[in-house]
This record gives structure tokens, C-alpha cells and sequence, in this order.
């Protein structure tokens, strides 16, 4: 990794970190295992139990958290870091109280000669957590140097991957960049788009010694989301399943993933985050 384009982010996160706010990034290897509906319905869930949430979306190659829940978002923090709106008119608020910073599209050749957007988005960041318990990162899938650079200045990552051979791969993909690049960085496996807790518990049990062999560290089970006919709906009709099929099976998964992160000690959500690069 870039050491030095990292020295900036690494200082603005340290001196930012004066808040009990969670800063989580959800991240995935690879695309299509359902991390932005992940990031969306936990956030929700988070806001359902009395949390302030703010949800960022924070690829800014393919955005699309406006489009998923069903509004079209004026402003975007990237005509923010462009100079031609300002943070405020950015921020939006959904439904139950939800704070969404909005992402654009198609963007990466505006920033040319502009700093680095994991750098700005990390600065923007730190005087919004004072106001927020939870701040929920949406990145893009993958393993860019951009998407790293994001990853590693978070208290916490949340890796989202499906049971399919191919998902789980590359979700170790990502967790042995991160390990080598922040050994500290908490982060935590969730199983999506499983058949049973039985399937979650056993790719889970697996993955965990995996990791444990090779890297050498212990990793902390986020929880499962269930396969469940509703969220393909949900998505259709462009609302957060949480709010549109809000007793499915799935909803519960989610709301239960969203207890485990509240009840989680601030130790385990990486405490005084320092970006060790």
C-alpha cells in the first residue's frame, strides 16, 4: 500500500476520534452479495433501537443507496468535495429518522488533481460522528487501493459475503489486505443469502479457522441474514426491507445483527482507532 498517501487520514482519524460514535465500514470482496442492502437495513435497524445513524455512501464509482431507497438526492458529497454544494445541503434525512450522505456516479475522472476522496471523506467525517453513534460506511466491493484506503481509517469493517465458494474467496481476500495493512482493525464476518443457521454456523466455523491458521488471529461473527423472498421484492420496489416487509425472516436477521453490534463492547469496535499504516 501507498504508505504516505495514508499519513494525512492517519492524523485527521486520530484527532477526529474524541467521540464514543462508531465509525463501520461494510465491505465486500466481491459484488452481488447484497452489502449495500446489508448497510441500508442495518443502519435502520441500529435507528429502530434509538441510535443515531448516519449512513454514507461512500462509492463513488457506482452509488446507488438513493436509488434503493426510492428518492432522488439532490446533492451528493461529491459535488461537496468538488466545491459546488455545500455538507449541509448534502445530508438528507428517511424515514424513522435515518441521516443518509448521498454518493454519485461516474465521477472517478473528476478527481484529477483533486485530493485523495478517502482523505476528504475522512475530514468531513469528523466533526458529523459528534452528532452520531453509529456512522455506517457503504463502499464499493473489491480490493482498490481507493476502497483499502477507506477500509483501514474505520473503527470497525464489517466483511458481507454469501456462502457461494467464490463469495467466500474473495471475502478472505479482503480480510488477509486488511490484516496486512492494519493487523489491529477489527472487523467482522456476515453471512448472507444463507439456507439455514445450520449453513451460517459450519461456512462460519470454517472460514474462522481459515483465518486463524494462516493469519494467525481470531475474527468476531457478526451474524447471518437469511435467503428470503422479500428482499428481491423490497428491492423492486425500491424501499428498505426492514420497512417494507418488516416481520420476514430476514428482517429479523438483520435487526438481530444490529443487537449484537450495540451490545459489543467499544473494545471490540476498535476504541481509540489509530490508522497504522
Amino acid at each position: 500500500m501507498r504508505r504516505e498517501q495514508l499519513a494525512t487520514v492517519r492524523e485527521i482519524v486520530r484527532h477526529s476520534q474524541e467521540t464514543v460514535c462508531r465509525l463501520m465500514a461494510v465491505g465486500s470482496g466481491k459484488g452481488g452479495v447484497g452489502k449495500t442492502n446489508v448497510a441500508i437495513n442495518l443502519s435502520l435497524a441500529l435507528v429502530q433501537l434509538g441510535k443515531k445513524v448516519l449512513l454514507v455512501d461512500a462509492d463513488h464509482s457506482l452509488a446507488n443507496i438513493d436509488l434503493l431507497l426510492g428518492v432522488t438526492a439532490p446533492n451528493s458529497w461529491q459535488e461537496v468535495m468538488l466545491g459546488e454544494k455545500n455538507l449541509e445541503r448534502a445530508l438528507f434525512h428517511y424515514d424513522g429518522g435515518l441521516v443518509v450522505l448521498p454518493g454519485s456516479t461516474g465521477l472517478s475522472e473528476l478527481y484529477a488533481g483533486q485530493p485523495s476522496p478517502a482523505r476528504w471523506l475522512m475530514e468531513q467525517l469528523g466533526p458529523l460522528r459528534r452528532h452520531h453513534d453509529f456512522v455506517i460506511l457503504d463502499t464499493a466491493a473489491g480490493l482498490t487501493m481507493e476502497i483499502v484506503e477507506v477500509l483501514v481509517c474505520t473503527d470497525e469493517v464489517l466483511v458481507v459475503t454469501t456462502p457461494e465458494p467464490t463469495a467466500i474467496n474473495d471475502a478472505y481476500a479482503l480480510a488477509k489486505v486488511l490484516h496486512h495493512a492494519r493487523p489491529e482493525l477489527p472487523w467482522r464476518l456476515l453471512l448472507n443469502m444463507v439456507e439455514s443457521r445450520q449453513e451460517a454456523d459450519e461456512v462460519w466455523e470454517r472460514f474462522a479457522l481459515v483465518v486463524r491458521h494462516f493469519l494467525g488471529r481470531e475474527i468476531a461473527y457478526a451474524g447471518h441474514v437469511i435467503a428470503d423472498w422479500s428482499v428481491p421484492q423490497a428491492v423492486k420496489r425500491q424501499r428498505p426491507l426492514l420497512l417494507e416487509y418488516p416481520v420476514a425472516a430476514a428482517s429479523e436477521c438483520i435487526r438481530e445483527v444490529a443487537r449484537r453490534l450495540v451490545h459489543a463492547p467499544l473494545s471490540a469496535a476498535g476504541g481509540n482507532i489509530q490508522c497504522a499504516i
